[in-house]
């Protein structure tokens, strides 16, 4: 842009002829289309700093049970969001709440963490909807200490990382991920990882990128045993209890029966063996120490279990297997697979109906303990 000039007598040039020299601002000169101005750099600024909250962000203390309550931002234009808090005082159960809503006035989506008391908390979240803002309702103690911050980005992902020393717990904010994953079989080809329901859970069901055995069973851990014993089932024609496995309340454990093989010593004889779940005991009969299978193994975890032999019951329970052993010294699995499953307050008995009396026969159990 040329500018026309002359000078005066002291050699100053003047910007409008007049002979006196005159500022010039760089707000007063035409920029070209597209150039920077102090507000676009201001916006620019805020984009790599981000803005902060001051309707919701506080360093007052608050007192027993009080609650702070920010106010509506309108996060439209914002990509994410990060929050800090720290109190010297826990907060109330879900005492930190994020709340959105679409008008400004009505609350939509709440979601709550709690504050745990002199840990601060940090958080990188993305706006549920158009107004945001927060709620701390602080706990049965009066805080000395505390500080509320929230900062709004206009770009970036607000993924948060944590190192991996630290604990997670249920307060946890995590994104949402739905995949498939893969793993290496000893076979040397790669199997989905598949998901399991247990009762009210899920889990990841390992065993099928590490088995140690057909049934998935993981010997290797320590949790697999086994009872083999030899037994006398004295009369014949009738159903005489052999073993009771009880899973005692509160073990924590589920017991997956991997395997029962039975033996039938005496020639030109059979066995009606039959499993029930929950007999009536009476007398327990004579106790039984199982063998962790993880043998040499190191510290192998106790079996949570109590099995005995020739108990003695008023009633069998719920018949829910039966099946005849063959003749002249057949042993049989009988159940495998892992297909029965004791979960703890349980009680398995199983019994067997002799072709006659006295038969003897060896029975094998396997079983793995599981959480």
């Amino acid at each position: 842009m040329a500018i026309s000039k002359s000078s005066n007598s002291a050699g100053r040039t003047p910007t409008d002829g007049s002979g006196v020299t005159q500022p010039i601002s760089a707000v007063s000169l035409p920029l070209p289309t597209g150039a920077s101005t102090e507000g676009t750099l201001a916006l620019v600024k805020a984009d790599l700093e981000g803005t902060v909250s001051s309707g919701n962000s506080s360093t007052t203390p608050l007192g027993v049970g009080a609650t702070y309550t920010g106010t509506f931002d309108d996060v439209t234009n914002y990509a994410f969001m990060t929050i800090s808090v720290f109190s010297d005082q826990a907060s109330a159960t879900g005492g930190l709440t994020f709340q959105f809503s679409s008008d400004g006035v009505n609350v939509d989506v709440s979601e709550s963490s709690d504050v745990t008391a002199s840990s601060g908390r940090g958080f990188a979240i993305t706006p549920r909807s158009r107004f945001f803002r927060i709620v701390y309702v602080n706990g049965a103690v009066a805080q000395t200490a505390f500080r509320l911050s929230v900062v709004y980005h206009r770009a970036g992902t607000g993924l948060i990382t944590k190192p991996l020393s630290d604990s997670i717990n249920d307060s946890n904010f995590a994104q949402t991920v739905r995949g498939v994953l893969a793993g290496k079989i000893p076979a040397g080809t790669y199997s989905n990882i598949t998901a399991a329901v247990v009762g009210a859970s899920r889990a990841l069901d390992v065993n099928v990128v590490q088995n140690v055995s057909a049934t998935g069973a993981r010997t290797d851990l320590g949790q697999v045993f086994s009872l083999a014993v030899d037994v006398s089932l004295a009369t014949s024609g009738v159903r005489n209890p052999a073993i009771l496995l009880k899973n005692p309340t509160g073990s924590g454990k589920r017991i997956r029966i991997v395997r029962l093989n039975v033996h039938a010593t005496a020639a030109d004889s059979g066995i009606i063996w039959r499993l029930f779940v929950d007999p009536t005991i009476t007398i327990n009969g004579t106790t039984q120490t199982p063998v962790n299978l993880n043998i040499g193994g190191g510290s192998n975890p106790a079996t949570v279990v109590t099995i005995f032999t020739l108990p003695t019951v008023s009633a069998n329970g719920t018949r829910f297997f039966g099946y005849l052993s063959g003749q002249n010294s057949n042993s049989t699995e009988i159940v495998g697979d892992a297909i029965v499953v004791l979960n703890p307050n349980h009680n398995l008995l199983i019994t067997g109906e002799p072709t006659i009396n006295a038969q003897n026969s060896v029975i094998t159990l396997y079983w793995e303990e599981v959480v």
